[in-house]
């Protein structure tokens, strides 16, 4: 692949990268804490994302919907990481 159709997994890639780096390290109990007032924890996200992936994937314009979700929900996961031991992974 080049071009655009290059940069799109290896954009998803990144960010999956990100989401990863977040949660490393925590056991099941930090993983499914909920930090903030909303139902939001790191393994829900995670799983949210992985489930969208098996929806979203192999399909171009989808799959830059996919990109943008998964951004998004590193930067989440990033805040949930930072709430429960002041880690961060994204600065």
């Amino acid at each position: 692949m080049t071009g655009e159709r290059a940069d799109l997994p290896a954009t998803l890639e990144k960010h999956r990268h990100f989401l990863r780096f977040t949660a490393h390290g925590l056991d099941d109990e930090q993983g499914g804490r909920r930090t903030t007032v909303s139902e939001l924890c790191l393994g829900g996200l995670i799983k949210h994302v992985a489930k969208g992936e098996e929806h979203w994937a192999n399909r171009a314009a989808q799959f830059q919907h996919l990109i943008a979700e998964t951004a998004q929900h590193a930067g989440h996961a990033d805040i949930l990481r930072e709430s429960l031991d002041g880690a961060r992974s994204m600065g």
